[in-house]
């Protein structure tokens, strides 16, 4: 072919040849963009898999703790099991969402928070030939906390202690007894033991119906309701000032001994022995309304405390019916709440 037959073939063929190359490329623009879309739609399906499963981790952890180096440790390996189809998996601990987050605390006192990282390795294929490799680590993470609650239509103990202070933990020690209902005479011998307070005493003698402390309607359907199953007959709030009745101490010493009888540890005298014994399932555990001696008598907090073993409670006008403080009331689980006192819900933190 000449020279001259060869520029005028190219002239002739060059249109065709750069329309399918134009064609060819945009071929591949289409391929390229729909790969990308399709692992972009997976990598985003792995990240939303690892973010509901560290939810749920996060849940389950947070309810572990309970203000001691201890339950930050069963925090930890709470989450590392329920989270264990990830790899990576940090767990950190903070008194509220705005941290600081730390993942070993030498104080576990009031850590109410707690946020897990993990990460899942995700396949790759379409984009191989693009970035060199097949497979990346998509990361996620979670948080929850212990979060107060304020407004109960259900959950509540019929019964309201007294606090000894209008602050802090309102007088309360760990481990100590406090009167759910009040004897018929006021003595050192007859109150419960952290009652036993001469000042707090005489102060609650002057107003002979301060001592009533039941919460729910004097009917014994109610009454059963209650205390089995901490049913309400009002909405109560953080504040409120409620209206106490006298009860019907013959049912209510039945019903609560038939409370204790579905604990399966019902012969633990406290409750350190109860946690060391391990086999309770936290039916003894109760979510008891605190109220003050101020004008009103208003609900002030809400405070976790455990009943006694089995036959400590007896319709005797001079027994009082004692409870152990333990400090915050965390609903759904078998140990106190981190803070030290209030009534708290494991929640996700958005």
């Amino acid at each position: 072919m000449s020279l001259t037959e060869g520029i005028h073939a190219r002239l002739s063929l060059g249109p065709t040849a750069h329309l399918v190359k134009a064609g060819l490329c945009l071929l591949s623009l289409v391929a390229g963009t729909v790969a990308l879309g399709l692992e972009v739609h997976r990598v985003l399906a792995t990240r939303d898999a690892a973010e509901a499963v560290l939810r749920e981790a996060a849940v389950a952890a947070v309810a572990q703790l309970d203000g001691t180096r201890a339950g930050l440790e069963r925090a930890a390996r709470r989450a590392s099991h329920t989270a264990a189809g990830l790899a990576g998996i940090r767990v950190e601990f903070a008194p509220d969402a705005f941290g600081p987050w730390l993942d070993n605390a030498a104080n576990a006192s009031n850590l109410r928070c707690v946020r897990i990282t993990g990460n899942h390795v995700v396949s790759l294929p379409l984009l191989f030939l693009l970035v060199g490799h097949n497979s990346d680590s998509v990361w996620a993470s979670a948080q929850a906390e212990q979060l107060e609650r304020r407004s109960f239509s259900s959950g509540l103990f019929p019964y309201a202690v007294i606090a000894h202070s209008e602050s802090g933990s309102f007088g309360f020690e760990p481990g100590k007894q406090y009167a759910l209902r009040w004897p018929t005479t006021l003595s050192m011998e007859t109150v419960c033991s952290g009652d036993r307070d001469s000042s707090f005493l005489e102060q609650l003698a002057e107003h002979p119906r301060h001592k009533l402390s039941f919460l729910e309607v004097p009917d014994s359907g109610a009454i059963k309701r209650a205390i089995l199953n901490n049913a309400q007959t009002t909405l109560r709030l953080i504040g409120d000032q409620a209206t106490f009745t006298s009860g019907a101490p013959i049912t209510e010493a039945e019903t609560i001994g038939e409370r204790v009888a579905q604990d399966t540890d019902t012969l633990a005298p406290d409750y350190r022995t109860y946690l060391r014994n391990g086999k309770g399932n936290g039916r003894r555990m109760v979510a008891v309304p605190v109220r003050s001696l101020a004008a009103g008598q208003p609900i002030v907090t809400v405070g976790a405390f455990f009943l006694g073993p089995a036959g400590a409670y007896r319709a005797e006008p001079s027994r009082a019916f004692c409870a152990e403080f333990i400090g915050g009331y965390m609903q759904d689980s078998q140990r106190a709440a981190a803070a030290p006192i209030g009534y708290y819900t494991a929640s996700v933190i958005p």
